[in-house]
């Protein structure tokens, strides 16, 4: 189709991954344009720029997903239940049409469903025309850039030529002026908090939580195709209790444990003599910010000095309680003040817990169940058992909660166990070769996104403890911990470890084993205790999985290295030789993914069981002593951990960590939020989503001055713009969402991760991408080359998406997405060496006899050699030319 003089078109940048500043990727495509050689028979005019305010209305869902017959099935510990348990029972429960969908239609329900689950509840801007928070706002400002291309003859140059150097129509075609405006769909500010050292640990502890929720996306979303089978079941009972353990109980008795801590701290901090004094001041302290807290439901009074008397009431009731508890009542002010710190960790699990129950439902009822726990075992230690000091009330409450910690990591354990049962029967007696393939990849995912995630988390935590207790960090004399400033020069005694309680209960014997102390263990310091506390804690395989876990991202590292390198100076068009062995290095990467989920499995759920197993059953064999291989197990463990404590106190070394890992963390969270699905009221897709279709919306009911509106619209997509781009116009396609008709579509993706990584890890998901993942069955490795010349015509298809043409374009050492309808292609160009401004290689689904001639919807083609970045800049020509034949087109 040629222009014409009256033609105008709409290009939306929708950016990646990483941090964007507004109006960057705008700014970028205007460049890529206006950077057109002379001979390339374009030329665009200067770019001018205006602000333009997009009412927002969010994107609303028909037929809700969580209708009354859609209830989660289980009615047991419901607040900790996972959204997605709502897919489950829909598809359970939903009524079967009278013709069941199939084959492409079927895998595209389950993504329209998800997509639901994270829509139905949201509650933005446009309803009700009220912003959700005082932080939002009911209109999306973005800049657009107006300018236009001249008239021009034919086509000339180098990119953009399909094989054998032929010109597509509308390369030969003459074109008139063409009006052009760029509009920028940026979301970025929208899932980044701000760059410090909290908000990096907040982000990676967030990562960590999330990421074992994904290993439970994996499974259900495949109970759509699987759920008459009871093993598929049963394995999607396991995934969802193992994420339940490892991101409620476990992180949450972390916390609670650090609080137990709060009870031995008046000896160190007050002096002696004077904590009656304290405990009566503390407890004022603590009746005012009760106050603080509770005004928010107090009722309102027109009197300034009732407003002020409301605080002075509170202090002077609760520090009254206190003088009367210890003057009258003989209650030692050492056990109140005890109990004091307990209301202060009350403080700091209210505040872990509202923040965490955003990101994962069901936090605060478990922290709060789990915090009563904990004070009444400090209760009952202090007062029912008559234990002689706070000191010693305070180490047996800290091994009941470590107790009830070790018994959460061996339910983890069990039900890993059970997963790994489960799911090599699944996939394996699956009754196709396609579904066959979809459950591989799917268990694949599980298994890894819950070992690693589990890895993460025990590795932080023995790092935040062993700065407690290892390194010196408190204190003037050298050398003394916060555990010498807590318990003193001799530890209290501790629940002994009898039999079978030897696993959940570290006594002095025990710990003087894992150190392989010389000296009397009743003579042990608490810095000796707690560092044998520390080794049984990690275990004495620790380094192993360290060590087996580095072997996994030395091999991801392996991968990527290559292409990483490649970011710095990105090659310009580069020839076919070195993007071919690109091209082949990373898929062998990709291929070994499936190596690396089975070390982190090892490492997470083998070692961590193998290793204490056999040093118990070694000590029960008539006091034997361990091994000699043990003794240097728990040697490195403690020498290990000890450099963990000292990178985790130093604020240097954290400073540095939150510099260097935020960008690498910022990309990881923004693929994690997008899939996060809570807050049920405010998911971060829900959120983009809404500002995208606004922006739709504007773009169908644009008119400019002479009433005429746009005649065609290109989307231009980078990284997860692209998959945020699909998942929208899939939804939009399939459900027949309210959304005014918008003029033609022009799909424009590079580095789409759609098939290398998203279908390849959530197969049932993103099903409509292609039916058989990559690495499901076969390695990418045994794939057969497109010939070139060759018709393209696979999944996915662009009619399901309603869009006119799709096109995508890719380098061969993208990690994050490459080829979408092509297999193992790459070669940038037929000719020799392939450089630019050699005509590139665009393959088509161009039709053919006896097909009923038309233009094509499919458009693919590798540019070279070079990472996952630089698609909009100097060094990709072959994307300025083929975008401008896009616009014109």
């Amino acid at each position: 189709m040629s222009g014409d003089e009256n033609s105008k078109a709409a290009v939306v940048v929708v950016h990646g991954v990483g941090y964007h500043e507004p109006g960057a990727s705008a700014d970028a495509v205007s460049e890529l344009l206006l950077g057109l050689k002379a001979d390339s028979g374009s030329t665009y005019t200067p770019f001018t720029a205006e602000t333009i305010h997009v009412p927002l209305r969010p994107l609303e869902t028909r037929e809700p997903l969580q209708s009354p017959s859609a209830k989660p099935a289980s009615k047991l510990l419901t607040f900790m239940q996972e959204r997605t348990v709502y897919l489950t029972a829909a598809w359970r429960e939903r009524k079967a049409p009278e013709k069941a969908a199939e084959g492409k239609e079927a895998s595209a329900e389950v993504a329209v469903d998800f997509m639901r689950l994270l829509l139905e509840d949201y509650r933005g801007a446009g309803k009700d025309n009220e912003p959700k928070s005082a932080g939002d706002s009911t209109a999306y400002q973005t800049t657009r850039l107006m300018g236009g291309r001249s008239a021009s003859g034919a086509t000339g140059g180098g990119g953009g030529a399909p094989p054998g150097g032929k010109a597509s129509p509308a390369q030969g075609a003459k074109t008139g002026p063409t009006g052009l405006h760029i509009y920028e769909m940026y979301w970025a500010d929208l899932l980044r908090p701000d760059n410090t050292i909290l908000s990096f640990f907040q982000g990676l502890y967030q990562v960590l939580f999330h990421l074992a929720s994904l290993s439970r996306l994996a499974i259900s979303t495949g109970s759509k195709e699987n759920g008459k089978r009871a093993v598929w079941r049963w394995l999607d009972g396991v995934q969802v209790w193992a994420v339940r353990v490892l991101t409620l109980p476990i992180p949450i008795l972390s916390v609670i444990l650090f609080v137990a801590l709060f009870g031995a701290f008046p000896r160190s901090l007050y002096p002696v003599g004077r904590a009656d004094i304290h405990a009566v001041v503390v407890s004022g302290l603590l009746g005012l910010a009760v106050c603080l807290i509770a005004s928010r439901w107090l009722p309102a009074t027109r009197w300034t000095l009732t407003w002020v008397l409301i605080p002075v009431l509170f202090i002077v009731i609760f520090a009254g309680a206190a003088a009367l508890t210890v003057y009258l009542g003989g209650f030692s002010p050492w056990s109140l003040l005890a109990l004091e710190g307990w209301g202060v960790g009350a403080g700091i699990v209210y505040a872990s817990a509202s923040f965490y129950d955003e990101v994962r439902e069901g936090a605060k009822q478990t922290a709060w169940i789990l915090y009563g726990f904990g004070l009444l075992s400090f209760i009952w230690r202090l007062f029912v058992c008559r234990d002689a000091s706070v000191e010693e009330a305070t180490l047996r409450t800290m091994q009941i909660i470590l107790a009830a910690l070790r018994a959460s990591w061996a339910l983890l354990l069990m039900l890993a166990i059970a997963a790994l049962i489960f799911g090599s029967i699944v996939w394996r007696t699956a009754p196709s070769r396609e579904a066959k393939a979809r459950a591989r990849a799917a268990v694949r995912t599980s298994r890894m996104a819950l070992a690693m995630p589990a890895l993460g988390i025990m590795i932080v935590t023995m790092a935040l403890w062993s700065a407690l207790f290892v390194k010196s960090t408190t204190g003037k004399q050298p050398g003394r911990t916060i555990a010498a400033s807590l318990f003193g020069t001799r530890i209290p005694e501790p629940i002994s470890g009898t039999s079978l309680l030897h696993i959940f209960f570290v006594d002095k014997a025990d710990a003087a084993r894992f150190l392989m102390v010389p000296t009397n263990p009743e003579e042990m310091t608490p810095n000796d205790y707690f560092r044998g506390v520390l080794i049984w804690s990690a275990t004495p395989g620790f380094p192993l999985e360290l060590l087996i876990l580095a072997a996994g991202f030395f091999l991801l590292i392996l991968w990527a290295l290559p292409s990483v390198f490649s970011e710095g100076d990105p090659p310009r068009g580069s020839a076919n030789a070195p993007s071919i062995r690109m091209g082949r290095w990373l898929s062998r990467g990709l291929d070994a993914t499936a190596i690396v989920a089975w070390l982190a499995w090892i490492a997470a759920f083998v070692v961590t069981v193998i290793f204490p197993a056999v040093y118990w059953i070694r000590l029960s064999l008539d006091g034997a002593a361990p091994w000699t291989w043990m003794k240097l197990l728990n040697h490195s463990t403690g020498t290990t951990l000890a450099w963990l404590g000292l990178g985790a106190s130093s604020v240097t070394v954290l400073a540095a960590l939150g510099k260097s890992g935020s960008a690498i963390l910022d990309i990881i969270r923004d693929v994690d939020n997008y899939l996060r699905t809570s807050p049920r009221d405010f998911t971060p897709r829900a959120r983009i989503l809404e500002r995208y279709v606004s922006l739709l919306r504007y773009l169908a009911a644009y008119k400019d001055e002479k009433g005429e509106g746009y005649s065609r619209i290109v989307i231009v997509a980078h990284s997860l713009g692209a998959l945020i781009s699909g998942d929208l116009l899939l939804y939009l396609r399939q459900t027949g969402s309210a959304v005014p008709a918008t003029p033609p579509i022009t799909l424009f993706t590079m580095g789409n991760p759609v098939r290398q990584l998203l279908n390849r890890f959530f197969p049932h998901l993103y099903g409509w991408v292609r039916r058989e993942p990559d690495n499901g069955l076969k390695e990418l490795s045994g794939l057969t080359p497109t010939p070139v010349g060759a018709r393209i015509n696979s999944d996915p298809e662009p009619n399901m998406l309603g869009v006119n043409l799709w096109v995508n374009a890719y380098r061969s050492g993208d990690y994050v997405g490459r080829s979408l309808w092509l297999d193992e292609r790459y070669n940038r160009s037929t000719a020799q060496p392939g450089a630019y401004p050699q005509a590139a290689c665009i393959e088509t689904d161009r039709p053919v006899p006896p097909d009923p001639p038309g233009p094509p919807t499919r458009e693919e083609m590798c540019i070279g050699a070079g990472g996952h970045v630089h698609y909009w800049d100097e060094s990709a020509p072959d994307i300025a030319e083929r975008l401008d034949q896009l616009i014109r087109q």
